[in-house]
C-alpha cells in the first residue's frame, strides 16, 4: 500500500466553554473518558499526556472485539487553549500490513480551539503520509471522536 501526501479537517461547534474543551485534550483523566470513536473505549492506563514542546503522549483505543489500536507522538507546539500541533503515529498489531511510515516521517495534527460566544469551535486537521483511499475513513472516525468528546462534555 502506497503512502502519499494528504490531509483533511474536521471543525466543529462545541457547546462547551473553551477551557472545559481544552482540559478535555490534555488532561489524561478525561482523555481517557472521552478519546475514540463512539462505542470504543480507552482504558486509563493507556494514556500518557506531557502537554509541552517535545512532550510524548499515547493512548489505546480497544474495539469491541478487543482489537487495540495504539496512538502516539510528540507535541510540537503548545498555546494553551488556542493550538496544540503533534505528531501523529498509529499501529494496531492485529493488522500487520498497515503501512509503514519512511523514516523520519509521520502525520501532523493541528488542533485549534477558538471561543465562539461562550461555545468552542474546535478544529482538527491532519497533514501526512497515508494511503489517500484512508483519507475519508480517517475522516469519518474524527467525526466520530468529536460525537465522543460533546458527549463527554455534556
Amino acid at each position: 500500500m502506497e503512502l502519499t501526501p494528504a490531509s483533511y479537517t474536521v471543525t466543529r461547534l462545541i457547546n462547551s466553554p473553551i477551557e472545559n474543551v481544552y482540559e478535555a485534550w490534555t488532561n489524561p483523566d478525561q482523555l481517557a473518558t472521552w478519546y475514540g470513536p463512539v462505542g470504543l473505549t480507552c482504558p486509563r492506563e493507556s494514556v500518557t499526556l506531557d502537554v509541552k514542546v517535545g512532550g510524548n503522549w499515547s493512548a489505546t483505543v480497544v474495539d469491541p472485539t478487543g482489537g487495540q489500536h495504539q496512538f502516539k507522538g510528540e507535541f510540537r507546539e503548545v498555546i494553551p487553549l488556542e493550538k496544540l500541533i503533534y505528531t501523529l503515529d498509529y499501529s494496531n498489531p492485529a493488522m500487520p500490513n498497515m503501512p509503514k511510515y519512511p523514516d523520519g516521517l509521520h502525520e501532523v495534527v493541528t488542533l485549534t480551539f477558538e471561543n465562539k460566544n461562550g461555545s468552542t469551535q474546535l478544529t482538527f486537521h491532519q497533514d501526512g503520509f497515508l494511503p489517500e483511499k484512508q483519507v475519508p475513513l480517517a475522516q469519518a472516525g474524527m467525526e466520530s471522536y468529536f460525537d465522543s468528546l460533546v458527549n463527554f462534555l455534556n
